[in-house]
This record gives structure tokens, C-alpha cells and sequence, in this order.
């Protein structure tokens, strides 16, 4: 029987390192699910993002009033901004449990090798708030620490 991955942390920061996090996941980067929402913010953003239901996230506020939160859409999700330097860090959904969050990619301080290019996703307009929720804490990343 093969033996599972140990997890690893993946770190990453906006630009001016206000706004940073931790993607800890025991899937290889060959692995990761990385999506290009179609969307006109993650497009404009030029984010692509991952998530692994069974890693953590961790978020680190250097500078905490450098966070925006936005929200846009159905609003079930805050979507963390730097209002320094402007760049799309990840999104956080809270759930009865706890938060869930998508990271993007883009970010990493080092580019994991044999990392995929994004995937478009699309389909999102046509879910109702409860599939879009539903989805979220089934395929998101569990946070651990403050949201």
C-alpha cells in the first residue's frame, strides 16, 4: 500500500506583503485543482486559485487595515483585497464550522513545479446561493486562525 504525502506549506503574499497566507495540502501541485474564474473581477484580476478540502489556510495580516474585504454577486464570500498595492488574495466563505477559502495561485512566493495552467470555470451564474454554498464547503480549503 502506498504511503500518503506528507502536507506541505505553500506561502504567499500580495505585492507589498501586507496581506499574507498558508496553503498547507498533502496533494502534489500536479494535483491541484486550478481554476480561472470567468468572472469580470478574476478576470480583471488575472486570478487563478486552488483549494483542497482536506489542507488548512492560514491568514496573516501584517498590516490589517491594508484589508478589503469585497463582496459581490450572490455575497456569500469575501473576497480579500490589499488596499495597498491591489491585489486579489484569496476568497473566505464562513460556515456554521468555521471558514473555507480559495487561494490564488498568482501569489506564491515560489511557483510549486509541474503546477497546471488554470482551467476555466464557468458555470457559476447559473447555481442558486444554496448550490454555490454547498459547493464552496465541499471543495474549499478549511481556515484555521482569523478570517
Amino acid at each position: 500500500m502506498a504511503k500518503a504525502a506528507a502536507p506541505r506549506v505553500y506561502d504567499g503574499a500580495c505585492h507589498c506583503g501586507a496581506l499574507e497566507f498558508s496553503y498547507e495540502t498533502a496533494l502534489s501541485p500536479r494535483r491541484w485543482p486550478v481554476l480561472a474564474c470567468q468572472c469580470a473581477f478574476c478576470r480583471g484580476h488575472g486570478a487563478a486559485t486552488t483549494a483542497d478540502p482536506a489542507g488548512i489556510v492560514r491568514f496573516h495580516y501584517a498590516y490589517p487595515d491594508r484589508l478589503r474585504r469585497y463582496r459581490f454577486a450572490l455575497r456569500t464570500a469575501d473576497y480579500l483585497v490589499c488596499r495597498e498595492c491591489g491585489m486579489y488574495v484569496g476568497a473566505v466563505m464562513m460556515t456554521g464550522t468555521g471558514g473555507v477559502a480559495t487561494v490564488n495561485v498568482n501569489l506564491l512566493r515560489e511557483r510549486p513545479r509541474g503546477l497546471a495552467a488554470p482551467e476555466a470555470a464557468t458555470g457559476y451564474r447559473s447555481e442558486s446561493l444554496e448550490e454555490r454554498r454547498t459547493q464552496r464547503r465541499a471543495q474549499w480549503t478549511p481556515v484555521f486562525g482569523p478570517v
